[in-house]
């Protein structure tokens, strides 16, 4: 069932894909999705990267 819906979601992000970068050109839509790519890894990175916040405590009242 699991390969079954990996495979139904691949199609469908394949579908979207090529609606979204339609009347593109080809090797516009590559280095497009290349520097999209290298954008997600940026922020990734700075997410990382930033010190987490200490966890805030619930304000209580009574």
């Amino acid at each position: 069932a699991g390969r079954q819906l990996l495979g139904k979601l691949s199609g469908l992000r394949s579908e979207l894909t090529a609606t979204a970068l339609e009347g593109i050109n080809p090797a516009d839509a590559h280095r497009l999705l290349a520097q999209l790519e290298t954008v997600k890894e940026n922020v990734r990175n700075a997410i990382q990267k930033t010190p987490a916040e200490p966890p805030k405590k619930e304000q209580r009242y009574g």
